[in-house]
């Protein structure tokens, strides 16, 4: 059995994490050198392209939450490799620092509104080393984007395209 990109992509995340785990456990278990899928952040996590990624800056910036989510989201956009999650949660406020993880569920959340795809979030946690990873089209979306909505000034609103 073969199954495709676009396959894994329809896949409910829950079922595509199950299937991920049951491989990884029978390669271990024949001896074989285990080579994990969401290891790779362009595997790893959903796409946005431009116009997703201005939807997704919006909704953030109306949301109850939102300067610790912009907070994340730039810091997930300022890295290339995977963050720790111990860096990645030093720009919350103190006490919300432990729920770092709940912050970017919200974050998953609203991108899966934003791209009407609810398979793949947007941000991944990859447990076997503590790190979060966005896709790489993504990155370069955020940092075309959020300098441009630092840039407006005091009596203009950013541009939601």
């Amino acid at each position: 059995m073969t199954l495709t990109r676009a396959d894994l992509d329809a896949m409910p995340a829950t079922l595509r994490r199950q299937l991920s785990r049951y491989l990884e456990t029978v390669s271990r278990s024949r001896g074989e050198q285990v080579t994990a899928v969401q290891n790779s952040a362009a595997d790893a996590a959903m796409p946005l392209d431009r116009r997703q990624v201005a939807a997704l800056v919006r909704d953030i910036s109306f949301h109850r939450l939102g300067r610790p989510l912009r907070a994340l989201l730039d810091r997930l956009a300022a890295t290339e490799s995977p963050l720790a999650r111990s860096r990645l949660a030093t720009v919350l406020p103190a006490p919300a620092r432990a729920w770092a993880g709940r912050y970017v569920a919200v974050l998953n959340r609203l991108a899966a509104k934003t791209a009407k795809r609810p398979a793949l979030p947007f941000c991944r946690f990859i447990r076997s080393n503590s790190t979060y990873v966005i896709h790489s089209t993504t990155r370069k979306w955020l940092r075309d984007i959020l300098p441009a909505i630092e840039r407006a000034g005091d009596h203009e609103e950013p541009l939601w395209e």
